[in-house]
């Protein structure tokens, strides 16, 4: 906080000054991208502590789930607008959606439906140069599948299991690209896992290097509690 006030200050009442002079002039530039960096870092480390608690939460059992029945070609549009951003300061980037007509509702958390859906996008879109992130859905024997697909660097087959492990980030050989790497909290895809895990799902990547990367996630079309036999097990509990 105290960092943006200091580049709201100094770029309005003191980088004026270095207007004409070379050398105030870089200085200047060279001071406000130091203060950009403090903010940027303050916040990153600001959705690290908040992944690691929210995950926390979710392994301890005591995270809440407020479950409804979704419309998930709604949420599926919610999740896409929330990642608009990041696919706009990538127009080499294409974002498609493909989602089977009729699709049935889903009985749950749609915030946490939503976070698993932003992670699975927000992830490809940084991952990928150029090229193409698919979003396709399905529903076959019960099943809503759905698939992220891009066509980004790719990852190593002995890393598909790792990358779902918590505050593992993209290494030498699982992407190439070093500044992006620090740009994420290594807990994303841990919280997905934990939160698919939860309604008995699955969520797994399928990959290879130099063609992008598929994460596909399964969630059972299970209807909603009956609540006189959840009054009664609670009775008896």
């Amino acid at each position: 906080g105290f960092a943006k006030l200091i580049s709201r200050d100094f770029l309005k009442f003191f980088s004026p000054f270095a207007t004409g002079h070379e050398r105030l002039a870089r200085q200047a530039n060279r001071i406000a991208t130091n203060l950009s960096i403090i903010e940027n870092e303050g916040e990153r480390l600001t959705r690290l502590i908040n992944d690691f608690l929210d995950l926390s939460k979710i392994e301890a059992g005591r995270a809440q789930w407020r479950n409804a029945q979704v419309d998930v070609a709604a949420a599926l549009t919610r999740a896409a607008n929330a990642v608009s951003a990041d696919f706009a300061a990538k127009p080499e980037v294409r974002l498609s959606m493909r989602i089977a007509e009729d699709l049935p509702p889903l009985w749950i958390d749609p915030d946490r439906l939503t976070q698993v859906l932003v992670n699975l996008l927000g992830n490809a879109a940084k991952f990928t140069d150029e090229g193409a992130v698919d979003l396709q859905v399905s529903v076959s024997d019960g099943w809503l599948r759905v698939e992220v697909s891009d066509t980004g660097q790719g990852i190593q087959r002995e890393s598909l299991e790792k990358i779902f492990d918590k505050f593992h980030q993209a290494q030498a050989g699982d992407t190439v690209d070093e500044t992006r790497r620090r740009k994420g909290t290594g807990l994303g895809l841990a919280i997905c896992r934990q939160i698919v895990e939860h309604y008995k799902g699955h969520i797994w990547a399928e990959s290879e290097l130099g063609r992008g990367s598929t994460f596909i996630m399964e969630l059972p079309l299970a209807r909603p509690p009956d609540r006189k036999s959840t009054r009664l097990n609670s009775s008896h509990i």
